[in-house]
């Protein structure tokens, strides 16, 4: 696959700022501008140029970035058909906390499963709650997710 960095890079260049790319991927600041240092470093390439007001793509880091977009949304799209031709295209992960345990979410999938068969549910512990969508949400898991929300609500 691709180097993750580039996540790193296109994301900085996108929004201006390492920490609101960090805060974007959900990394600290100074993990971020390491990967993006690094991979500078490594390359032996400026990407940004970096002031107390952010940072601003340099003419290289430009011309990287659009690159970066292609090879993510390539390697994106490769794993989606590998997934497919897997069986895996479609999978609804629900991850439980320790703190919110899911024996009410667990017990409402008998009442929602029958109307989104061939969509697995896999349920993990000791992980922030959260909906996983392996590949782009299709209209079938956008509707279970959607029956989920009721559910809980009521």
């Amino acid at each position: 696959m691709y180097d993750r960095r580039l996540e790193a890079i296109t994301a900085a260049a996108e929004l201006g700022s390492f920490s609101r790319a960090a805060a974007k991927l959900r990394v600290s600041t100074p993990a971020l501008v390491k990967q993006v240092s690094g991979f500078e470093a490594e390359f032996g390439i400026t990407l940004f140029e970096r002031s107390h007001s952010g940072v601003k793509v340099t003419p290289a880091g430009a011309l990287l970035v659009d690159g970066a977009r292609s090879i993510m949304r390539q390697s994106e799209d490769a794993l989606r058909r590998a997934r497919r031709a897997a069986g895996d295209g479609g999978a609804v992960r629900l991850g439980v906390s320790m703190m919110c345990p899911g024996r009410q979410t667990l017990s409402m999938w008998t009442d929602v499963h029958p109307a989104f068969v061939g969509v697995p549910f896999l349920c993990g512990r000791e992980v922030p709650v959260f909906l996983h969508y392996p590949l782009e949400p299709t209209l079938q898991v956008q509707q279970f997710v959607n029956a989920m929300a009721q559910l809980l609500n009521s």
